[in-house]
């Protein structure tokens, strides 16, 4: 208090607006059979205003491309996106394709009969725009929600594109639970496993997201977490043990 008057404010014996870093979109390139399970992770890719999805690929999967790529147009629609889809593998590398549609319905959608969407998949096959946006955006955020087709396909085609991956996030695997296909195997790697070893043999940053990590995921049962949590622990004391016990001779090898 000076000559009873009130003492002036930082902000008023300074005049300056505070600056704080925007933080930058990641890019993403998003590969998906679009059933119900893709179509919920779309939205919340479109929707976060920390992602800027680039392009969106679609592969036969859960239900056939064509099928995946109108339920992928037609959830951009859905969020008043700008962002392409891009039409992929019609089959698997070398197997007989195994759809879903006894599961997500022949529309993958749960057969709701949703309008067809008012916009055309780009022209160019999904490969070449893998290829492109990894390219165009380095250090890109591959998220792959179905079978790896697609991304085999680009890695065979043009194989430096894996160092340029910032992150490469598979939705696939049943490491330490049981799978949803048979009692070892998850759908998406069941479905095309020659595409699987060649995406993971290829130099990507791969971060694999089992079966039971997605489940645990989709659930708020406490007792889910916990059992999802329990497996980790026991899987990770049983490498522990296994290392403990592993020889240098054996370790060289």
């Amino acid at each position: 208090m000076l000559d009873g008057r009130a003492r002036p404010s930082l902000h008023q014996r300074f005049s300056f607006a505070l600056c704080y870093p925007s933080p930058v979109p990641r890019p993403f390139l998003i590969d998906t059979d679009t059933a119900s399970d893709d179509a919920v992770a779309l939205i919340m890719a479109l929707r976060a205003p920390d992602v800027r999805v680039v392009a969106i690929t679609t592969v036969a999967g859960n239900v056939p491309v064509a099928q995946s790529t109108r339920n992928a147009l037609y959830t951009v629609e859905l969020c008043g996106a700008n962002v392409p889809v891009y039409t992929g593998a019609d089959k698997p590398l070398l197997r007989t394709y195994q759809n879903a549609t006894w599961f997500h319905g022949r529309d993958g959608l749960g057969e709701h009969n949703y309008p067809a969407p008012s916009q055309s998949a780009a022209s160019a096959h999904a490969v070449d725009a893998i290829i492109e946006a990894v390219e165009a955006n380095p250090g890109i955020v591959i998220v792959t929600l179905a079978p790896l087709t697609n991304l085999a396909l680009a890695l065979a085609k043009k194989p430096e594109i894996a160092a340029k991956v910032g992150r490469c996030v598979v939705m696939g695997g049943a490491p330490c639970c049981e799978g949803n296909v048979t009692p070892a195997a998850e759908y998406n790697i069941w479905v095309d496993p020659e595409a699987a070893r060649i995406v993971m043999r290829g130099g990507l940053p791969v971060e694999l997201v089992g079966c039971g990590d997605v489940d645990c995921a989709r659930s708020d049962d406490r007792n889910a977490l916990e059992r999802a949590l329990h497996r980790r622990r026991n899987s990770e004391r049983v490498d522990a043990r296994h290392d403990r016990g592993r020889s240098p001779e054996r370790g060289r090898r």
